[in-house]
C-alpha cells in the first residue's frame, strides 16, 4: 500500500506540474511585437502586439463617428481585433475584428455582452483593403474600398467612439490582429456615402483623406514617422498612439462569464476539449492518492481540489497578458477532474 501511495503521489505531482506550466506559461509580459515596415508608412502587428491611445479621442460625448482604416491582413483565415474603444469603468465600446475572411463589428449592449454585425469576404492574405465604418444613432454602415457593402439600422449606438482606444488588439483580452496598418482616420460625425468614396480616392492618390473633410476630422495617423515609440496625430489633438516596450492588455477581465466568452467556432470547441482532457489525469491520480491514503469521500475532495486549482490558475491568468481568465475553463476543468475520478473508480472496479 505504501508503494501504491508513493506512486500515486508522484504521478499526481507530475500532472499538477504539467497543469501549472500549461496554464501559466509564458510567465510575465513578452515584448510588444509592433514593428515599423521598412521603407513604408506602416506598422506590422505580429503575435503579441498593441498600440495604445495616449488620451480619449473626444473630451465630450459624441453621438456619431466614422472610422477609416487601410489594412493589409497577414492571413485569410486569421482572427483578431484591430480596433477597440473602452472607458475606465470597463465598458468596451465599438470594436472591429477580423474573423477568418469576414469583418465583425461589435458593440457592448450590456456589461460583457456584445451585439455583433458581420460583413462577409472582406479580408484576403496580403491584400490591402480600405475599410470605412460609420456608426451612430441611425445605425451602422460598412464601406469597402469606397463602396457600401452593408447597412444595419438596428445596429446603433449613442456614443460608439467614446473613451480611449487600442489598435491591433482588444482592450480586455489577448486578441492580436496580425497584419499591416497603413493609415487610420477618425471623424466626429457620420460621413455621407459620397464623402466616403472621395476619401477613398484621396487615400489612394495622396495617402491621406480629402482636405475638404478637415472640419470633422478628429484624428489622423499616417505612420510616416517610420521609427520610434510614438505615432503622431496629424490633427494636433494630442491623442497620439504609443508603442509600449512590453505587450500588455489594458483592461484584463477576471473570470469572464461563459456566455460572454462563447464563440461558435472550431477553436472554441477545441479549447473546451483540451481543458476537459487536461484535468482528467489530475482527477485520476489525486483520487488514487487520496484513496490510498485512506480518505473517505476521496472523489468529492478530488473534484473540489480540481475546482480550487482551476479557480487559482484562472485568477492568476488575469495578470498575464497572454492568457485569458475565463469561467468556462473553470467549468471544463472541473468536469475533466470529475471524469478522471470516474475513470479511477472504473479502473478499481475492473482491476483484479
Amino acid at each position: 500500500m505504501a508503494l501504491q501511495t508513493r506512486t500515486a503521489g508522484v504521478l499526481w505531482g507530475l500532472s499538477l506540474c504539467c497543469i501549472l506550466i500549461a496554464g501559466l506559461w509564458p510567465f510575465g509580459h513578452p515584448p510588444n511585437d509592433v514593428m515599423w515596415v521598412a521603407n513604408q508608412n506602416a506598422v506590422r502587428f505580429e503575435s503579441h502586439a498593441t498600440l495604445l491611445s495616449t488620451a480619449p479621442l473626444f473630451s465630450e460625448s459624441v453621438g456619431s463617428c466614422s472610422i477609416e482604416m487601410l489594412l493589409r491582413p497577414r492571413l485569410s483565415d486569421g482572427s483578431g481585433t484591430f480596433l477597440g474603444f473602452y472607458d475606465l469603468s470597463g465598458v468596451v465600446g465599438l470594436s472591429l475584428h477580423q474573423y477568418l475572411t469576414d469583418l465583425r463589428v461589435d458593440r457592448e449592449i450590456s456589461r460583457g455582452k456584445p451585439a455583433k454585425m458581420y460583413v462577409r469576404d472582406v479580408f484576403s492574405a496580403g491584400k490591402a483593403v480600405f475599410l470605412t465604418v460609420v456608426s451612430g444613432p441611425s445605425g451602422t454602415t460598412v464601406y469597402l474600398n469606397g463602396s457600401r457593402v452593408r447597412q444595419v439600422s438596428e445596429f446603433k449606438s449613442s456614443s460608439p467612439c467614446s473613451g480611449r482606444f487600442v489598435v491591433g488588439d482588444s482592450p480586455k483580452t489577448q486578441d492580436t490582429w496580425e497584419g499591416q496598418l497603413e493609415g487610420l482616420a477618425m471623424y466626429r460625425d457620420e460621413l455621407p456615402a459620397e464623402q466616403v468614396l472621395l476619401n477613398y480616392l484621396s487615400w489612394r492618390t495622396t495617402g491621406r483623406p480629402a482636405e475638404a473633410i478637415g472640419g470633422i476630422l478628429a484624428a489622423l495617423y499616417l505612420f510616416d514617422e517610420r521609427d520610434g515609440k510614438l505615432i503622431r496625430d496629424h490633427r494636433e489633438s494630442g491623442v497620439n498612439l504609443s508603442i509600449p516596450e512590453r505587450y500588455m492588455v489594458v483592461q484584463e477581465t477576471l473570470y469572464e462569464s461563459p456566455w460572454s466568452a462563447f464563440q461558435p467556432t472550431r477553436d472554441w470547441v477545441k479549447d473546451v476539449l483540451i481543458n476537459v482532457a487536461g484535468f482528467m489525469p489530475f482527477g485520476f491520480t489525486l483520487s488514487a492518492l487520496l484513496r490510498c491514503s485512506g480518505w473517505k469521500r476521496s472523489g468529492v475532495f478530488t473534484v473540489l481540489g480540481g475546482l480550487v486549482l482551476s479557480l487559482t490558475i484562472e485568477g492568476l491568468q488575469a495578470y498575464l497578458p497572454t492568457r485569458d481568465s475565463d469561467l468556462t475553463d473553470v467549468l471544463t476543468n472541473t468536469l475533466g477532474t470529475w471524469l478522471g475520478v470516474v475513470l479511477h473508480q472504473q479502473w478499481i472496479r475492473w482491476s483484479p
